[in-house]
């Protein structure tokens, strides 16, 4: 959103805003404002993406989700700002900023609301030094410059630079245009006024806007054309003083492209960070397999070391039984090419020879266990990662699976950073997750992991590891079948490991609460739902 665009649904803004109240701010993300307004009859959501490049400012019915601890600068603005009125504001369109005055009880200082394009939204004790003043306009020699000149898409140096209102697309219009009809355009700017102009790609999707017609060779070189402004999806039969579309035709025309933008590219930058910790598990396996590789070249030269024994072997005949030697000339003949073969000095040619037999069967033991491991490792999914279990599912088992199917190790879905580092990860026979510590910390950090309505399994009477299995909702049913094989995973790792029978009790985690000041994974249960008993080894 240009200055010249901003002029026009800013002026929109001030007057659908005047006397009205800020109920809810937000900061959903970095660079994001989402604050609610009642005004004109109705709430209305706007939201302001402030950077310098490409701000956004439209009207959306769409709640993002906000962050459980809001950044310093929202809570300034909900102190300051939060449940009050607004005045009659004003506009800086060359900076791209409103300023909105707050009404406060008699006796407080003044305060201003200033919602900036570029540096986001702050509350103001004074007034702005300079705010609202009427910018630089450029001289018609500028001007026929401009017309004269190849637009250059990213151009950082110029004459336009001293003049605000010379906005990127600005040049990139009068570049298309001849001299007298760049003149006549930037009269008509100075003179303000006006509405917006749209224009769509070449599926008729309406993609950009503008505070005045762009040029034919402009729109052919971008490939748009001009297109009516965006409607509402549904028209409704609103009373006129609850219909923005009425009140504010220009911004709620550009909410519809701005908001279709923003949440396109919301959509990509959040599948770009769910996709991190997949790039990162790919580059550790990347590096596992690396080191590896390398241990594989120690132990195949170790492995090596075979023949040169078998050949000292059959060249000891030659020396004294306790000859000591730095080097020995072996092979040769039907051996093939003789080779010089570094020994350890203060070793006899037998012990060498014994060393080297003895470095080979390590070594031919170190290849066998190396192969092993990158067997298991290529064979467990990268978010499971080498430590994983070799049972680690490939795909979520669906709902109707075998009775004996029984559990199965899962990765986790909804990961809680450090938290799940000590935790392993099952799925039941009936596809409900499981999740089990496995240490005392891993203990402990179930009570964060889970949710009130989980359920959470102990061995009685004793030590044991901690689990629960993850419900949608406390009205959830979980089988009987699935809660024996939690039962059983418990056991496993209980007090009560080696005896026939284990008896485990279940309990909701919202009844479960850590002991304070003891041990990790001491905990204190307020209520148990019942008490399993399951047998180990065998059928229950």
């Amino acid at each position: 959103m240009d200055s010249h665009s901003f002029r026009v649904i800013g002026g929109e803004l001030l007057t659908l805003l005047e006397g009205a109240r800020l109920e809810k701010i937000h900061g959903p993300r970095l660079g994001l404002l989402a604050c609610v307004f009642f005004a004109g009859g109705k709430k209305r959501r706007l939201l302001l993406r402030f950077e310098r490049q490409d701000p956004l400012l439209f009207f959306s019915d769409t709640a993002l989700e906000n962050p459980a601890r809001p950044p310093a600068w929202v809570m300034r603005l909900r102190k300051y700002c939060g449940g009050r009125r607004l005045g009659r504001g004003s506009i800086d369109y060359a900076g791209r900023r409103l300023l909105f005055p707050v009404h406060v009880p008699s006796g407080e200082a003044p305060r201003w609301l200033l919602l900036d394009m570029v540096d986001g939204p702050s509350v103001c004790i004074d007034l702005p030094e300079g705010f609202a003043q009427e910018p630089a306009w450029p001289e018609p020699a500028l001007v026929d410059a401009l017309c004269a000149t190849v637009w250059r898409k990213g151009e950082t140096q110029g004459p336009w630079q001293d003049y605000a209102v010379l906005t990127p697309l600005l040049r990139e219009s009068l570049a298309a245009l001849e001299a007298l009809e760049g003149r006549a355009l930037m009269v008509d700017l100075q003179a303000g006024g006006g509405g917006l102009f749209f224009y769509a790609d070449s599926s008729g999707l309406p993609t950009l806007y503008a505070a005045w017609p762009l040029p034919e060779a402009l729109c052919a070189k971008r490939g748009i054309i001009p297109c009516a402004a965006p409607k509402p999806a549904l028209q409704t039969d609103t009373p006129l003083p609850c219909r923005q579309e009425e009140c504010c035709p220009a911004l709620s025309a550009s909410s519809r492209i701005d908001e279709r933008k923003f949440f396109a590219e919301l959509g990509r930058a959040v599948h770009k960070e769910s996709d991190i910790p997949v790039r990162k598990a790919a580059k550790k396996q990347f590096r596992l397999l690396a080191r590896l590789d390398q241990e594989a070249l120690r132990l195949n030269a170790m492995l090596a070391q075979r023949e040169d024994a078998v050949a000292l072997q059959a060249e000891l005949w030659r020396y004294a039984p306790d000859a000591r030697l730095d080097s020995i000339e072996l092979g040769g003949g039907e051996n093939g090419p003789s080779r010089r073969v570094a020994l350890n000095s203060l070793l006899s040619l037998r012990e060498n020879m014994a060393r080297m037999f003895k470095e080979s069967s390590r070594g031919a033991r170190g290849l066998a266990i190396l192969e092993a491991r990158r067997a298991e490792f290529l064979s467990a999914p990268p978010e499971a990662g080498p430590s994983e279990s070799t049972a680690a599912a490939k795909s979520t088992p669906k709902k109707d699976a075998p009775a004996d199917a029984g559990p199965k190790h899962f990765p986790l879905e909804e990961t809680q950073g450090e938290a799940i580092r000590n935790v392993g990860r099952f799925r039941s026979s009936d596809g409900f997750l499981m999740l089990r510590g496995k240490n005392a910390q891993g203990n402990q950090s179930l009570l964060k992991i889970g949710k009130p309505h989980d359920l959470w399994l102990h061995a009685e009477d004793g030590p044991s590891a901690h689990l629960i299995i993850r419900c949608s909702h406390a009205a959830e049913e979980v089988p009987e079948r699935s809660l024996r094989e939690a039962a059983a995973l418990v056991a496993e790792k209980s007090w009560q490991r080696h005896e026939a029978k284990a008896r485990i009790m279940v309990a909701q985690l919202g009844q479960v609460r850590a002991v304070k000041g003891a041990h990790p994974g001491t905990v204190r249960v307020d209520k148990v739902l019942c008490s399993l008993v399951v047998t180990l080894g065998g059928e229950d």
